[in-house]
């Protein structure tokens, strides 16, 4: 048998490739590494290719937000946004079952035109949003209120008005809404609307954290470092507040 079969024969590898030795002259079996490199760098391509055909095929889906879930608002119409692009849908068939009275349907109903205001920029909306969570807020309703204050703090469609914002704010807090308080307590250790009163700002902000409102406890804790002789009245105060202001669900 010549030489050329034997080696033939005795080639088992997946890549072989014929050494000559350069001290005997013999030939050795061996891997060719460069046509593994070659197939390795194919292999390579192919599952990127894959990889990124997948990501542009299903990396953009999104789903689509879910629509707010709103009660019934109340009848009786105040002042209307007169253009109908300016209500959306949802507004609509709230306008559709409004009963007068019902704080808590004013509320929603003026929330609801709030959002439209925000969303079309519609004066319409929002004069008739601002009539309707007064309504609301008038008669109690804590967080018609507390979207007043914010409205007025932060300047959103009105003129920017910290006294307003802090008298709705202190409003809604002492009907135990936490996040008034938590306002509050902030309004009083900035000075916004009101003397800077560090010993009142902590009270406020106690009172919010007990309540579950989070944010709270790091302002908390800056402004009690700064009371440290007055901590105990500041605690007090907390307590006394906190036993007559009314928990809610």
């Amino acid at each position: 048998m010549s030489k050329l079969r034997v080696k033939q024969s005795a080639s088992k590898k997946l890549f072989p490739a014929w050494i000559r030795c350069r001290d005997c002259r013999n030939r050795f079996e061996g891997t060719n590494w460069t046509i593994v490199r070659q197939w390795a760098t194919r292999a390579l391509l192919f599952v990127g290719l894959i990889l990124v055909i997948r990501w542009v095929s299903f990396g953009g889906e999104t789903l689509p937000p879910e629509m707010p879930v709103l009660a019934a608002p109340p009848s009786a119409p105040l002042l209307m946004p007169q253009r109908e692009d300016a209500l959306s849908p949802t507004t609509d068939a709230l306008l559709a079952t409004t009963e007068d009275g019902d704080r808590d349907t004013q509320y929603r109903l003026g929330a609801a035109l709030f959002r439209d205001y925000q969303e079309q920029d519609s004066q319409a909306a929002l004069d008739a949003a601002l009539q309707w969570l007064t309504k609301a807020a008038e008669q109690g309703h804590p967080r018609a209120q507390f979207q007043l204050g914010e409205i007025n703090e932060k300047g959103r469609g009105v003129i920017q008005d910290y006294m307003a914002a802090i008298e709705w704010f202190r409003q809604a807090a002492e009907q135990g809404d936490a996040e008034s308080m938590f306002r509050l307590g902030r309004m009083y250790q900035t000075g916004r609307g009101v003397r800077k009163d560090s010993v009142e700002a902590y009270v406020w902000l106690n009172l919010a954290g007990s309540r579950g409102e989070t944010r709270a406890e790091l302002p908390r804790e800056h402004v009690r470092r700064l009371i440290l002789d007055k901590i105990t009245e500041a605690q007090h105060r907390s307590r006394t507040l906190n036993s007559e202001i009314p928990r809610r669900e």
